[in-house]
């Protein structure tokens, strides 16, 4: 069990083992929301669609909040839920109307989740507009997450090796270690590929 990484996350903790669990999501969502809004919708770019996978990760972080083990930072596992939320968002793209669910009954939880889409909004029209952002775009979605996750969040090798196995069960050590390593084989071809893309458009000037 790990031990959290920062004085917000220590709150966040005293709240959640101290059976408040709806004040632990708030506060999660307060501190995390922001960022996590912003990355999804650096992945979807579709605004309806990125507060579509923003409401499917809010409301499966409140659901599962209470089995959550502290195994790593709350941050890497809100990005793994994240992940998730993106791929049923992608799986089906159309679907706008949700059932009620049990996001609906805590009565601080929806504030804050506005709140991280309202401060969000500026800053995504303003990355679909960036013609770097739009090279990115050309990359795998895998090769996205990575270099959003590695490069603008900062998350160590080991956290993005979490978020992008996704597993239900923990990853042993040895898997977080070789899929860290294939990561940062990714990284560096995704990279080469950004730079050779950039100079082509001029973007960069090109390497003697």
């Amino acid at each position: 069990m790990r031990e959290p990484s920062d004085r917000s996350e220590q709150a966040i903790r005293a709240a959640f083992e101290g059976g408040a669990h709806e004040q632990a999501a708030t506060l999660a969502i307060e501190l995390y929301g922001h960022e996590i809004f912003s990355f999804v919708g650096s992945q979807l770019r579709e605004p309806h669609a990125a507060s579509d996978a923003f409401s499917d990760f809010s409301e499966l972080f409140w659901r599962t909040l209470p089995r959550f083990e502290w195994r790593c930072s709350l941050r890497t596992w809100m990005y793994l839920l994240a992940r998730r939320a993106l791929s049923r968002e992608r799986r089906d793209a159309r679907k706008r109307n949700r059932h009620e669910t049990e996001l609906t009954k805590a009565s601080l939880l929806p504030e804050a989740v506005a709140r991280a889409r309202t401060q969000t909004a500026v800053h995504l029209q303003t990355a679909t507009k960036d013609r770097f952002q739009n090279l990115r775009a050309e990359l795998s979605e895998e090769d996205q997450i990575v270099l959003v996750l590695r490069v603008d969040r900062g998350l160590s090798w080991l956290d993005l090796a979490e978020v992008m196995l996704a597993s239900d069960a923990p990853p042993t050590p040895a898997q977080l270690t070789t899929e860290a390593a294939r990561l940062r084989k990714r990284f560096q071809l995704a990279k080469t590929q950004l730079r050779k893309r950039a100079e082509e458009t001029g973007l960069v000037e090109r390497q003697s």
